[in-house]
């Protein structure tokens, strides 16, 4: 099993997004939440099992995503770590995906 790691970036997304849910719904914020927290886990896993991310694209297919519902959690396997770098909903602009490269976790 790989060790996982959120980045502070990736904390502030789930934050992000828990806020922005819960002004509609609290519960479902809650739910939304745990099973992105739910699908973290399963990564560490098997983090091969979810597709190399095609912007982040390395010879080593170290930059992966997995996908729950809209969101994206986009992750960085380093060793026996897996590198939570954020969690991007799919109506933001793709483009800065390839910025998540520079995350330091």
């Amino acid at each position: 099993m790989f060790l996982i790691f959120w980045s502070r970036f990736a904390q502030g997304n789930l934050k992000d997004i828990y806020d922005y849910i819960k002004q509609d719904s609290p519960k479902n914020a809650v739910n939304v939440i745990a099973e992105i927290i739910a699908l973290s886990k399963s990564i560490a896993l098997f983090p091969f099992k979810y597709e190399e991310c095609p912007d982040l694209l390395t010879k080593r297919k170290i930059y992966r995503k997995a996908t729950y519902s809209s969101y994206k959690i986009i992750y960085r396997i380093k060793g026996n770590k897996i590198e939570i770098l954020s969690i991007f909903h799919s109506s933001q602009n793709p483009r800065k995906i390839s910025s998540f490269k520079k995350i330091k976790v």
